[in-house]
């Protein structure tokens, strides 16, 4: 069973690495794979560490949020939306006073 695991895990690499040159250089690539990949865990894991959830619905949970961020992902790939890996304005926001409110903003970034 691992043998034809590691069989199509290394098929469905050689066929994605194509995909990889279409993105401007592999930091690039990586930090928006990892925009999608990390908050199913991270949404995962603090649900776990605040409430009381059980295994099988961290399970799933995690399966639907890796779902949900391939869909997204795909979707950025075929131009349906885009969305960064980080904030460009470069944007301080507080919580205080009873909201969120906007401290600081660079004006050279749009």
């Amino acid at each position: 069973m691992g043998r034809i695991l590691i069989f199509i895990l290394v098929a469905l690499a050689v066929i994605w690495a194509p995909m990889i040159d279409r993105f401007p250089g592999l930091f690039a690539y990586l930090q928006q794979t990892f925009a999608y990949v990390t908050p199913p865990l991270v949404a995962v894991f603090l649900l776990g560490l605040y409430t009381r959830i059980g295994a099988r619905a961290a399970l799933y949970g995690t399966f639907c949020g890796h779902g949900v961020s391939v869909l997204a992902f795909v979707g950025s790939l075929a131009g349906w939306h885009d969305v960064h890996f980080y904030d460009r304005r470069r944007i301080v926001v507080c919580r205080g006073g009873g909201g969120l409110r906007r401290v600081a903003c660079h004006p050279g970034y749009a």
